[in-house]
């Protein structure tokens, strides 16, 4: 009844829903503004595959390119063993190795979030994000890190649903989950077979549950979003410690690679009702961030004369005359700064990515591949009286140019890129409502580089 296993996401087959507004294939979905199409012969060579991720992690990530050769090596690893425990060929319950972790490390802003989140989107993968800052340990009020694994199969339950199910199995799980629901509910049925029909709706809809959970454990990716707060000196004077947390995730990776959750039994009469299901990690893309602010202090004393740490086991060094001390980061000073030594010794120093500064190249790219935004944003002169004179707003590269100019500083980081595209037609129209006579009659705004110099010069 249900779908034979097979090789997961590179065809065309996805459920098309009867409004048309998700009816691309997911050759569509992973095409960018480079035009890159993955399809099923890539998936047999795997250097034209790794190039591809590549070039659309580029295309979505500006200047990091110095790792995401490396970081394509991993989400093809993750994506093939999905592929074969998917397919069969190979057992989740066989597999002796710790799921692959990986270690974004980079200041404020910078962009591993969103770096982790591509990761989990490029092919669709179910992922589930974890706030560091708000998990505390099993037995503490607040949320935990088993939450943070039931987030995979929530992502899960929506992806496989969607992309799946042909229409006509997709249609009868939904009747049958419905037809649950009213009699769990105490609505009567007034089918005579209403019994053999409870019986068939239930084990349509747990055997689909069921491939929902294989699913997540095939292609999970759990982000765990500023894991450097778990670390010992964040949190010694936490009643709840990180280190305990950093346990609790150990023990999740390694031994058992199983994780029990409880959630809510929606298809029991009793509301209140929970019902355990098993997670197999074995096969979960782990990726941790985090700024580690003032692990520099770690390194400051270790610089040898020529400038390259003296330890041996240091992870990116690259010769760059920037001093930029994040570069010189060591698995010894991560262990230092508070991080479990086991769950380093997972990540090992290859899983490990230093993201850099973003350069003011860098800056110039975000904003002109964002450009049409910026001109919808402008031109929604309803949604701003100081502008609402003016039948259109236009704006430049060339202006945009010197935008870049003037708020880049060398220290800020992606934020300020979506803070300034907000807040220009506000800031512009300001400007306007102050030089009004300046702007006396004119129907059309052409925002020249001379206004932006006016609204955001340093010496204005």
């Amino acid at each position: 009844m249900v779908r034979e296993k097979q090789s997961y996401s590179l065809s065309k087959e996805k459920r098309i829903q009867n409004n048309n507004n998700n009816n691309s294939n997911l050759e569509d979905r992973l095409s960018n503004e480079e035009n890159i199409v993955f399809d099923e012969e890539d998936i047999s060579n795997p250097k034209v595959f790794v190039d591809k991720i590549e070039k659309s992690l580029n295309s979505k990530i500006k200047g990091q390119e110095h790792i995401t050769k490396r970081i394509s090596r991993d989400v093809y690893r993750h994506f093939i063993v999905g592929n074969d425990l998917n397919e069969g060929k190979i057992d989740i319950n066989d597999m002796k190795k710790p799921p692959q972790i990986i270690l974004l490390i980079g200041k404020s802003s910078m962009g591993k979030s969103y770096l982790g989140k591509t990761i989990g989107e490029l092919f669709n993968f179910p992922y589930g994000e974890a706030q560091s800052k708000n998990i505390t340990e099993v037995g503490y009020v607040g949320n935990n890190i088993e939450d943070a694994f039931e987030s995979i199969i929530n992502n899960a339950r929506k992806i496989y649903l969607e992309h799946h199910l042909d229409d006509e199995i997709y249609k009868k799980y939904k009747e049958s989950r419905d037809f649950l629901l009213k009699i769990n509910r105490g609505i009567s049925s007034n089918d005579n077979n209403s019994s053999q029909k409870y019986d068939k709706a239930k084990e349509l809809v747990e055997k689909i549950e069921e491939e929902i959970i294989r699913f997540a454990e095939n292609y999970g990716v759990l982000i765990f979003d500023e894991f450097d707060k778990l670390a010992e000196k964040n949190s010694s004077n936490q009643k709840v410690n990180g280190k305990g947390v950093q346990d609790s995730l150990l023990s999740y990776l390694g031994g058992t690679n199983c994780v029990d959750l409880k959630i809510n039994d929606e298809y029991s009469r009793n509301p209140l009702a929970k019902k355990t299901i098993s997670y197999k990690t074995n096969n979960t893309f782990i990726i941790l961030t985090g700024a580690f602010e003032g692990i520099e202090d770690l390194i400051n004393d270790e610089d040898s004369d020529d400038g390259i740490p003296k330890r041996s086991d240091f992870l990116d060094y690259y010769k760059e005359e920037e001093k930029d001390k994040y570069k010189l980061i060591t698995l010894q000073h991560l262990e230092e700064y508070g991080i479990n030594n086991q769950l380093l010794q997972r990540i090992t120093s290859s899983g490990i990515y230093i993201l850099r500064t973003l350069e003011k190249e860098d800056f110039k790219e975000i904003f002109y591949s964002r450009l049409d935004e910026i001109k919808n944003n402008l031109n929604n002169t309803r949604m701003y009286p100081d502008l609402f004179q003016f039948s259109s707003v236009k704006i430049s590269e060339r202006s945009l140019n010197t935008l870049v100019d003037e708020i880049y500083d060398g220290k800020q980081g992606c934020r300020i890129i979506n803070k300034i595209i907000e807040e220009l037609p506000k800031d512009i129209g300001l400007y306007v409502n102050k030089h009004e006579n300046d702007f006396y009659g004119k129907d059309e705004l052409i925002i020249t580089p001379e206004l932006i110099k006016k609204v955001y010069g340093k010496n204005e």
